[in-house]
């Protein structure tokens, strides 16, 4: 576990940084930084999780609604939430609010 997971809970919530645009279309979410010109892409699980934290909720409103969505254990929704959520912060596409 790094530092940065250390320091999610369930309460954490994220914003998308300002040098970072997306869009949601044909079932794909696109998204590029401008500060670094990286592009990435994210599809199914990784574009709901995204969609979810773009509108405000805490890591545990994601881990829930992932849960239901894919009809998966909430420790298993737990895991995947907080691990991609590590990753967008690692990539610098989100910071903690």
């Amino acid at each position: 576990m790094n530092s940065i997971e250390r320091s999610l809970n369930d309460q954490s919530r994220f914003i998308h940084k300002k040098s970072v645009t997306w869009r949601d279309l044909e079932g794909k979410l696109t998204c590029l930084d401008l500060e670094t010109s990286e592009y990435f892409v994210f599809s199914s699980v990784a574009r709901f999780i995204w969609l979810a934290i773009n509108t405000g909720c805490s890591l545990l409103e994601v881990q829930q609604q992932v849960s239901l969505q894919y009809k998966i254990d909430t420790e298993r929704a737990r895991q995947d939430v907080i691990s991609f959520a590590t990753d967008l912060q690692n990539q610098g596409l989100i910071i903690q609010c």
